[in-house]
């Protein structure tokens, strides 16, 4: 979201200066992945929709300042219970216009599954080119990008930085994931950090090739295979995390859990090996909505609830139009 707001503002002139006490690509980033999940399909909310509309147009508009592919629109599979999200999200989308695919089952790579939506603008981004793509076309616009320094304070018009230098500019905007509260006191027990395991399963050789897909009310969702493996999260809101350092890895349970759900949705990946896996920390806001404005004297950017990357150069066109 930094980066989006970054490139945003940048190319209308304003002078941008990022700060991020890591590297682009570090573990500890939850923007750092090979996948995230881009879809149309929001069950009945609308302003959703509508947000992702704006946002596939920034992810175009940067592909083609940046000469890379970012979004891979190869659908997105979904199914879960009569007159579930799935349906709701058919729905919605009919009404307003847009395309909606219904596939009645059997699904080739799923079980038990008697009727599925596809969202044929939905698929998977590429998380890791957006991060340099982002990243190189604030800088090609006059962005400064500061890295290994860190914020100790954020307020009306100045950061201060571990390193002793005091940064002032006309505003600040506060993007730090799940470190957003420590900079901004007012989101100080408004946001829960929950850890979310993600998994990535070896298939068999005459495993089909699929869409993304998701079972949302089941709490699971995946992508098509990638490096040789298929990757399958959690999205249902695991444990509470305080210690943001410490990341103990994916535990047995987290796997058993996933496993179980395959054995009902994708028997061919239950018993699969583990080629490996991660552990994403999301930052809850309460209804999952996302947190945008001003506080403490600064612009907000977070609760993005682990539902918000798909939505990038779109949030990142509001964060930079509340600073400027």
């Amino acid at each position: 979201m930094g980066l989006s707001t970054a490139w945003a503002a940048a190319k209308r002139g304003a002078r941008v200066t990022l700060v991020d006490p890591r590297p682009l690509l570090n573990e500890h980033n939850a923007s750092n992945d090979e996948s995230k999940v881009f879809r149309f399909a929001y069950g009945a909310q609308r302003r959703y929709v509508q947000l992702a509309k704006r946002a596939l147009a920034g992810w175009r508009q940067l592909e083609d300042e940046s000469g890379r592919q970012l979004l891979h629109q190869t659908g997105l599979l979904m199914f879960g219970p009569p007159g579930g999200f799935h349906q709701q999200s058919a729905r919605t989308l009919l009404e307003m216009g847009e395309r909606v695919q219904i596939m009645p089952g059997p699904i080739p790579g799923f079980a038990n599954v008697d009727e599925a939506v596809v969202d044929p603008q939905g698929g998977w981004l590429d998380a890791r080119a957006c991060l340099r793509a982002l990243e190189e076309r604030a800088l090609a616009h006059g962005a400064e990008v500061r890295r290994g320094v860190a914020a100790t304070s954020a307020r009306g018009g100045e950061v201060a930085l571990d390193d002793g230098t005091l940064l002032r500019a006309r505003a600040v905007v506060v993007a730090a994931g799940f470190h957003a509260p420590r900079l901004v006191p007012s989101l100080r027990g408004r946001i829960r950090v929950t850890r979310q395991p993600e998994l990535f399963f070896d298939p068999p050789g005459d495993f089909p090739e699929t869409m993304t897909f998701a079972a949302f009310e089941e709490g699971f969702y995946g992508f098509p295979r990638m490096h040789g493996a298929v990757k399958v999260a959690d999205h249902s809101k695991g444990p509470a995390v305080t210690d943001f350092e410490r990341r103990p890895p994916v535990a047995r349970k987290e796997v058993d859990k996933a496993r179980a759900w395959l054995r009902r949705r994708m028997p061919q990946l239950a018993e699969r090996p583990l080629a490996r896996s991660r552990v994403c920390l999301y930052d809850n806001a309460p209804n999952d909505d996302f947190v945008l404005g001003k506080a403490d004297g600064v612009v907000v950017g977070a609760g993005f609830s682990g539902h918000g990357f798909k939505f990038g150069p779109a949030l990142g066109e509001e964060l930079a139009s509340l600073a400027l």
